[in-house]
């Protein structure tokens, strides 16, 4: 149900929650018709004001007070069906069935230990009549009282009201919650009970009005603690606002002052909210307002160009800051335009610091690896860079550059003053310099540029020659010049030698290579030559000079040649030579020249193969050829080396020079050794060489070797002895055995090779191994290095011999073993000789159950080998066999074996049992496991599968309905959705039949809905051939993980920004994308998106419009392009396209997605406004406007202005008003002067803030908006016709001053359209310009143009002005203006308040409207000492002081004003409208205050005071009185009424001096004290004055009688009076009254009350009572009433106590008088009271006892009488009273003695007793 249904419901049972509320013994009651609002209304924050109201009152006011509830919180929604028939509501689940009112029960300002107490009301807002009620937690503070009907349901609409008891034991918060229970729902009311509370007394609204735009302004906020509890509190708010101290704790009753700062960074309007947050919870805002505005600050000059400058040297210029506001203005020279840009600059310092300090840290952390103790160290480097980045936040970042320097960099300009401002230029380079500098100074928004421009100048120096010719020099000598540099500028020349690149040119070294030469001074330069390249050279070298653009040029020319040399013996003779071993000889290279020569040594004749090997060399490889003398190598190799073979000799030095001969080659030699000069020539020089080579003779010592037995390969040693007998050393080797067929031994040598000395004898290790068995002869060759001869030879004799093998054991039994399941035993086969054993292994049987492994081998020699026996078996039998083991060169074993096979004989052809891991498989997808089952032993078997996890009969049903979906459609079946209880794995078939050998396909399938692991069991039984009994066969466990596909991007975000710059042509742009399967399984995906985005393969082709899958192997990546078409839109604007690249995939429903965003930037401008209106000014006066164009593009953007002619909204018009008698008088246009700042200030509103709309202070003025187009054509036709707009009047401030009994048709003629002949042609640019015409913006970068309307005098003009963009879009702004004159009225001139409270502040309102167009400023021309919330007494407030009008707007001022006394007041104060004279406006009425009259009398005498004040009364009403006599034409005699009405008159003046006088006095005696505290005082605190009281004499009364007296109180002010009689005077006094609450008593209204007095009822004893009995009025003096009574108890005398009479005869009579008197101020009552005889008759009573006793009490003759029995004696009254006598019985003679006297009743009434007795 919505609110408002909830408000008409809610109104519609008004009248029975009456009825309901009538019953409630509450007197606190509850609106009628609250309203349903949202929690966030309820909760609002509050200002001050508001928050005090709340504050201050009580529980029953505040009950009073809520207007509004929202819905309850639920908790828990019921089960309806257990608790009602009626199960659909009316209502939406989000709502209660019942709205409970208050929605959050407040208690506040109580008072501990005593009850409180506030209903709850709970409205059924269903349909249906509801059950409700209330479950609170257990509380020792709150109860609940639930209603009588609470077992019964509420009807619809109906509430049930609850009360809440509240007992606090102290004041402080307490917190509770209650339960509602409803038939649906339960739901929460909390309860909340406020304590004590510090309240601040702060102003709601704080107005800075208009301020310096950067600078800085302050309030002094003096902030006291009126509530009863200490403030602990903290404030906050907003830029540019903010407050200081922000936090603080204030005691009850003490002040404290706070500052609030105003310091606006951008020009305009800025509203902020100040918010007090309380320790308790609460919060309240007070409202900031502040508007900036640009001051007159500025440069005098622009633009600087400084002098033509040398290097190092400097210049300077001096420009002027003035400032003609009157506010200090602190000035900075930036390097930034502005604070943003600033702000980047640190951000990328402080990221860059960021990066250093993570690599540094990467480092410092490897190094923490090698030396844990650096740890401690790594806060010290975060701490370093943490201090840098605070430095970097803190700079100032002012203007710092090598080249421009400002002094001072900043400083302050005092108010209308200007401050000199130096820049200096020292250039480093001869070029120009250009350098743009901005002012950050208070006061102005925008810095202020400065482009400063200098030429900087460097040095002149050249050589004293150009060329030098140093003719011809040896290669590599040395040779010195020198050259003379000098400078002919003004300023030291630095010099430097660019080093030259070609060959000759390195080899000159200049000294000095750089230096300075002082202006007109000379630098010698050393030049040094040393060459190593023959033949003539030309060389040019530069010379560089610091700040010179251009180098300085030498020449050098001349020739090198080259040296001269010689060897220091004839010849090289070497002599005989042994064939492979070198030799060397050493001589001498000479060179005679003056430098140094390079060469190159050779032997001419040598071979050109390879080095030639020496014995040393064939010793270590005797794998070398040389050893066969019929192999002859192809090339001859190099025989001789030589060392060093090349070099350099210095001048007159040699070389030493060695030759080795190694010869390979028997023969004699006749060569020479050759000089190779570099640069010079070959074969300069020779040098014989002489040679002959011989190889040594060797023998063999024994030629016959004898080696005995021998294993089968196995090495045995023998030496042989070698002799050499010549003078040269030998190189020998034994040749390898050379063999066709397998040799029966096998013969080495593991020294081959080796050399033997001359004339000495060597042995020969020999190794000889035997193959094969038996007897053999071997033979041995040994080759000579170098001879020609066959080798030597030595015979060995050798028997061969086979293996030794033991076999253990020897019979193998495996007893019982499961069949098809390998069972193993060991066979341990020992080699107890020294060579290996080869064996084979085998079984007898071709099909034998047993396998031997390895079936063949080797054993290590004295080692054993175990050989593993496996029995595999197929059927539960027992099985022999024999093992057949054959040894090599040696003995065959049979070894018996026998096993009994156990267990199964079925098996799977893939992993199945005892456990399956499937692996990772798509969910939502049905995975097969298909294998095959065999039977593999020897009898049928009958298998039965069932799944463990499941019971058998669900089981069975799953399988038929698996089969026959199987048999419909396999897809479909997988894709069905399963029981969520059914098993994820089921096997078909799951009953089997299987012959021996048989196979069967089995199928296992699997599928699960959601990603998870899934672990089943599946158990097989089987009936094996013939048997009967079921036996279980295997169990397998099933483990299977189903994912969902994972791809990995290589992005999350495509991002494309292209830019079209001018004279070029957007491209399309590729980006890669990469995609990674990193799920456990291939997938294929499907990949689709829109325009303008396109996927391509990795060459740019793109893929096909309908998406093909593409695989993706598991890991594997795919590398693809996607292509964003910027031609996608071919406008000139800036667009962003974003789409959503999809991902699918076949195997899975899964949809992935991939974020596009493409950015085709053009040069493109965005302004603050489209249209800009001027508004109305003043005639003959100008305006300038500024519109912020801001460059959105990442590009340099090129704009010009310029204005569109000839278009048809381009309207120039002038507007001419008739002139009459009362027109406004041409000196009110005279009197304004022409300048820019009357028309700021005066006319012109303050620019508001760029974030606001603009047309808040921009208003947009359409000029013939209802004349149709035909019309329009014919206007275009009309060109000297001017219009006036419709909305103009004639109204002024000179019209408004007319008498206003004149017709106001005579003021408002409307206007008229008339030809003027003397009226030119003005063109546009005559009335509006544009600053700068053209320019450039960097990228997102702004600037402010300036729009200057010149309001020519009653212009109307619209003109349309173009921004042309280049490579962009053409803008049009709109620009609108007018001119005119200042016209205003008021609503009334004379404000009349009437009769207002003295002490209260009365609020008035009067309206200044702006008739005209041209909007204005106003001021109230008062000083402004106080506030609304702190008025001075007497003294009226007008808000707003000042302020700026529209056109044709209104502004409402509000007129505050505190009478202080109560009489007549009038005040007057002037409001000033613009550059006009002020207006006087009257403030009139008069002071009262509350007052009632009693009707009772007053004395007023007695009182000297007061008599002074009766006689000042009585003066003025007789002044009255004659005065209004006088008006009456004839004079009457007053009547009686009104000379009571001059009385209440009289009484009523003289309350008003006694009050007028307290008044007075008061704000005397408190004028030494704070102007708040009197303010305060004055209007806030109940007035403490003593009025005359009141008298009500009860009189004498008697002691035991209730005596009441009716007083009426009428209201006697004119506002409705609330009062109270203080009712605990009167406790125990004997007097009560009858008076509640009184409030809002309307004027000369009449309320009644009784007073009572009951003094037996108090107890009182007899005497004067008397009390002063005090009615408060609220907000007005207290009216004492004198209570006054005598208690007295009456009383009366008698004559005569007995009474005698005399004796007479019966029948007659006798009669005596008694007199009674009262002597007392009171009426006393009497009467005669007889004694009545007791009944004593009985219910059981016998009749004849009953009869006996009713006789005797039956009435007797009455004997004596009195008259009268009763009367009354009023005071000092007597009365008589007659005694009869009359006996009745004859014969008797009595004697009667009558007793008389009083007694007191409980009435206070008197009796009499008479008593008779006999003679």
């Amino acid at each position: 149900m919505t609110s408002r249904s909830l408000e008409e419901s809610m109104g519609a049972v008004q009248m029975g929650l009456v009825r309901t509320l009538k019953g409630f013994q509450s007197k606190i009651l509850p609106p009628l018709s609250p309203k349903v609002v949202t929690e966030e209304e309820v909760n609002r924050m509050l200002t001050p004001s508001e928050f005090l109201k709340e504050m201050s009152l009580t529980t029953e006011q505040r009950l009073a007070n809520t207007r509004v509830m929202c819905r309850p919180q639920i908790i828990e929604l019921l089960d309806m069906r257990e608790t009602t028939h009626q199960k659909f509501p009316g209502i939406d689940l989000d709502q209660a069935l019942f709205q409970p009112f208050p929605s959050e029960i407040v208690f506040q300002n109580y008072t501990p230990c005593e009850v409180y107490e506030v209903p709850l009301v709970l409205r059924n807002n269903d349909i249906v009549p509801r059950m409700v009620k209330v479950v609170e937690e257990s509380s020792p503070y709150f109860k609940v009282i639930s209603p009588k009907d609470i077992s019964h349901k509420v009807a619809p609409g109906v509430p049930s009201v609850f009360r809440i008891l509240f007992t606090p034991e102290e004041n402080k918060d307490y917190a509770h919650m209650l339960t509602c229970v409803t038939e649906r729902e339960k739901f929460i009311v909390p309860i909340k009970a406020r304590g004590a509370r510090a309240i601040l007394d702060f102003p709601d609204k704080l107005n800075f009005s208009t301020c310096p735009v950067k600078y800085s302004t302050q309030k002094i906020l003096l902030v006291r603690n009126i509530g009863n509890k200490d403030a602990v509190f903290h404030i906050k708010t907003h830029r540019p606002f903010s407050v200081e101290p922000s936090v603080g704790t204030l005691n009850v009753g003490e002040s404290m002052q706070l500052e609030v700062d105003f310091e606006p960074q951008t020009v305009g309007n800025h509203s902020e909210k100040l918010t007090v947050y309380y320790d308790t919870g609460e919060n309240v805002f007070i409202s900031l307002y502040g508007a900036a505005m640009d001051m007159n600050i500025r440069l005098d000059k622009n633009s600087l160009i400084l002098e033509k400058t040398y290097l190092s040297l400097a210049n300077q210029r001096t420009l002027t800051i003035h400032n003609r506001s009157n506010i200090i203005a602190h000035f900075q020279w930036k390097i930034f335009a502005t604070q943003e840009e600033e702000d980047r600059e640190k951000y990328r310092v402080c990221d860059d610091l960021i990066k250093e300090e993570k690599n540094e840290a990467d480092g410092f952390l490897e190094e923490c690896i090698i030396d844990p103790s650096l740890q401690q160290r790594l806060s010290i480097l975060s701490r370093t860079f943490e201090n840098q980045r605070k430095l970097v936040q803190a700079d100032s970042m002012l203007f710092l550059n090598n080249i421009f320097s400002v002094e001072p960099l900043e400083g302050d300009v005092w108010p209308n003053s200007s401050a000199e401002i130096t820049v200096y230029f020292n250039p480093r380079e001869a070029k120009l310099y250009q350098q743009t500098v901005y002012c950050d100074i208070s006061g102005r928004e925008i810095r202020l540029p400065l482009r400063i421009k200098g030429e900087g100048m460097g040095p002149k120096i050249h050589f004293n020659f150009e060329l030098l010719d140093i003719g011809k020099v040896f290669v590599g000598s040395v040779h010195c010049y020198e050259a003379v540099l000098s400078n002919k500028g003004s300023i030291d020349a630095l010099f430097n030698v660019i080093p030259p690149t070609s060959a000759v040119g390195t080899c000159f070294v200049f000294s000095p290579k750089e230096g300075i030469i002082d202006p007109s001074g000379v630098q010698a330069v050393q030049i040094s030559f040393s060459s190593s390249i023959l033949g003539h050279f030309e060389e040019e070298f530069l010379v560089s000079v610091s700040g010179s653009p251009e180098p300085v040029k030498l020449t050098i020319i001349g020739c090198v040649i080259g040296p001269t040399f010689h060897f220091n013996v004839p010849a090289l003779h070497f002599g005989d030579v042994s064939f492979g071993f070198p030799h060397t000889l050493i001589c001498s290279l000479n060179n005679t020249s003056l430098v140094p020569m390079t060469f190159k040594l050779r032997v001419p004749g040598d071979g050109v193969g390879h080095k030639s090997i020496s014995s040393c060399e064939q010793y270590s490889d005797n794998k070398k050829s040389y050893w066969n003398k019929d192999e002859v190598p192809v090339m001859r190799p190099k025989e001789f080396t030589i060392t060093p073979d090349c070099g350099t000799i210095r001048s007159q030095g040699f070389a030493a020079i060695r030759v080795t001969l190694c010869s390979n080659t028997v023969q004699k030699y006749e060569l020479a050794l050759v000089v190779d000069v570099e640069g010079i020539g070959e074969e300069v020089l020779a040098l014989l060489i002489t040679a002959r080579c011989i190889v040594p003779t060797l023998r063999v010592v024994n030629t016959e070797v004898n080696c005995g037995r021998c294993f089968l390969k196995y090495p045995y040693e023998k030496a042989i002895q070698l002799v050499n007998h010549d003078d040269l050393p030998g190189c020998y080797q034994v040749l390898p055995q050379v063999y066709q067929d397998a040799p029966a031994v096998l013969l080495s040598s593991p020294t081959p090779c080796g050399v033997i000395p001359p004339h000495s004898t060597v042995h020969i290790s020999l190794a000889l191994e035997t193959q094969v068995l038996g007897e053999y002869r071997s033979t041995v060759y040994i080759s000579t290095f170098g001879s020609q001869d066959p080798p030597m030879v030595c015979h060995l004799r050798s028997i061969g011999e086979g293996p030794v093998i033991y076999v253990h054991p020897t019979q193998v039994d495996f007893g019982n073993i499961y069949v098809l399941k390998d069972s193993l035993r060991i066979l341990n086969l020992s080699n107890q000789s020294l060579i290996p054993a080869l064996f084979k292994a085998c079984m007898a049987h071709k099909k034998s159950l047993w396998t031997v492994e390895p079936k063949e081998g080797t054993v290590p020699p004295e080692s054993d080998v175990e050989l593993t026996l496996t029995a595999n078996l197929n059927d539960i039998l027992t099985f022999k066999d024999t093992v057949i083991l054959d040894i090599e060169n040696s003995n065959t074993y049979r070894i018996p074996v026998q096993a009994s096979g156990i267990g199964s004989t079925i098996v799977s052809d893939k992993p199945f049992a005892p456990e399956l891991n499937l692996g990772a498989h798509f969910s939502l997808d049905t995975y097969y496991y298909r294998f095959k089952l065999t039977n593999k032993g020897r009898r049928v078997q009958q298998l039965f599968w069932m799944n463990e996890d499941f019971c058998p009969q669900e089981k069975l049903g799953k399988k038929r309905l698996a089969k026959k979906g199987h048999a419909e459609s396999q897809s479909q079946c997988s894709q069905a959705p399963r029981d969520p209880q059914s098993p994820v794995f089921q096997l078909h078939p799951i009953r089997m039949e299987l012959y021996p050998g048989q196979t069967i396909d089995v199928i296992l399938e699997g599928y699960s809905a959601t990603p998870r692991i899934v672990k089943e069991k599946l158990v097989c039984h089987t009936i094996i051939g013939t048997q009967k009994g079921k036996s279980l066969v295997m169990t397998v466990n099933i483990i299977c993980e189903f994912v969902a596909p994972f791809i990995q991007l290589s992005t999350k975000q495509l991002v494309y920004r292209l830019e079209k710059k001018p004279n070029t042509i957007l491209e399309p742009d590729y980006q890669p994308l990469v995609m990674k399967n990193i799920s456990t399984l291939p997938v294929n995906v499907l990949l689709s998106t829109s325009g303008p985005f396109f996927i391509c393969k990795a060459d740019k082709s793109p893929l096909p419009s309908i998406p093909e899958p593409i695989k993706l192997e598991i890991g594997e990546e795919k590398d693809l392009l996607v292509k964003f078409n910027p031609s996608y839109k071919n406008d000139l604007n800036t667009w962003v396209a974003e789409e959503v690249l999809e991902i699918k995939y076949v195997e899975h429903p899964q949809v992935d997605s991939l974020h596009l965003r493409g950015e085709v930037n053009y040069p493109n401008l965005t302004f603050e406004t489209m249209e800009l209106d001027f508004g109305c000014i003043l005639n003959d006066t100008e305006v300038i406007r500024y519109i912020t164009i801001t460059n959105c593009s990442p590009l340099v953007v090129k704009f010009r202005w310029f204005f569109l002619v000839d278009d048809e909204e381009n309207q120039i018009r002038f507007v001419t008003w008739p002139r009459k008698p009362h027109g406004a008088p041409l000196s009110q246009v005279e009197s304004i002067p022409v300048t820019l700042a009357s028309v700021s200030s005066a006319a012109v509103p303050a620019i508001e803030s760029p974030k606001m709309d603009l047309s808040d202070f921009v208003k947009t003025i359409l000029v013939d908006e209802e004349v149709g187009s035909e019309e329009r054509e014919t206007k275009k036709a009309q060109v000297s016709i001017m219009a006036i707009s419709d909305g103009l009047k004639m109204n002024s401030a000179e019209t408004e001053r007319i008498d206003t009994k004149q017709s106001q048709a005579e003021f408002q003629e409307s206007p008229w359209i008339f030809e003027r002949d003397e009226m030119f042609s003005i063109g546009i640019e005559e009335v509006f310009d544009i600053l700068p015409l053209y320019g450039v913006l960097r990228p997102h970068s702004s600037h402010q143009m300036s729009f200057t309307f010149y309001g020519h005098c009653d212009i109307i003009a619209q003109a349309k002005a173009l921004c042309e963009v280049e490579g962009g879009p053409t803008y049009e702004i709109i620009l609108r203006g007018e001119a005119s004159l200042v016209n205003y009225s008021f609503d009334t001139k004379d404000i009349n308040c009437g009769l207002q409270l003295f002490d209260h502040v009365t609020e008035s309102e009067i309206t200044l409207k702006n008739t005209g167009k041209v909007g204005f400023e106003f001021s109230v021309l008062t000083d402004p000492q106080s506030s609304p919330d702190n008025l001075l007494p007497g003294v009226p407030l007008i808000q707003p002081l000042s302020g700026f009008i529209g056109s044709h707007k209104e502004q409402v001022l509000k007129v505050y004003y505190l009478p202080g006394v109560p009489e007549i007041f009038q005040r007057s104060f002037q409001i000033q409208i613009a550059h006009l004279d002020p207006e006087d406006i009257t403030l009139s009425g008069e002071g009262i205050f509350p007052r009632i009259c009693v009707d009772l009398p007053r004395n007023l005498k007695g009182c000297e005071k007061y008599e002074i004040f009766l006689n000042q009364a009585r003066k003025k009403l007789e002044k009255n009185k004659y005065e209004m006599f006088d008006q009456l034409e004839r004079p009457e005699e007053v009547p009686e009424d009104e000379s009571s009405e001059l009385n209440a008159q009289l009484q009523m003046e003289v309350e008003r001096l006694i009050v007028q006088d307290y008044a007075t006095e008061h704000q005397k005696s408190i004028v030494l004290g704070s102007m708040d505290n009197l303010c305060h005082r004055s209007h806030r605190k109940p007035i403490k004055v003593q009025l005359p009281e009141y008298i009500l004499d009860f009189g004498y009364i008697i002691l035991g009688d209730v005596r009441t007296h009716i007083i009426k109180i009428t209201n006697t002010s004119h506002f409705p009076v609330s009062f109270h009689a203080e009712k605990r005077v009167l406790h125990d006094t004997g007097f009560s009254i009858e008076l509640d609450r009184v409030k809002n008593l309307p004027y000369c209204e009449t309320e009644t009350f009784e007073v009572r007095f009951d003094a037996q009822g108090a107890s009182l004893s007899v005497g004067n009572k008397k009390v002063i009995l005090p009615i408060k009025v609220v907000g007005g003096p207290t009216v004492h009433i004198c209570l006054q009574a005598k208690v007295t108890i009456p009383s009366m005398t008698l004559s005569c106590g007995k009474v005698e009479f005399a004796t007479i005869q019966c029948g007659q009579c006798l009669v005596e008088t008694i007199q009674l008197s009262n002597h007392l101020q009171v009426p006393c009552e009497w009467f005669i009271h007889t004694h009545k005889q007791v009944s004593k008759l009985e219910k059981h009573m016998p009749k004849y006892l009953r009869r006996k006793l009713c006789a005797e009490l039956k009435p007797k003759t009455r004997i004596f009488e009195i008259q009268p029995t009763s009367g009354v004696l009023d005071p000092g009254e007597r009365s008589n009273m007659q005694v009869k006598f009359m006996p009745k019985e004859e014969g008797t003679l009595l004697r009667i003695l009558c007793n008389i006297g009083y007694m007191l009743c409980v009435y206070l009434f008197k009796t009499l007793n008479l008593k008779a007795s006999g003679p």
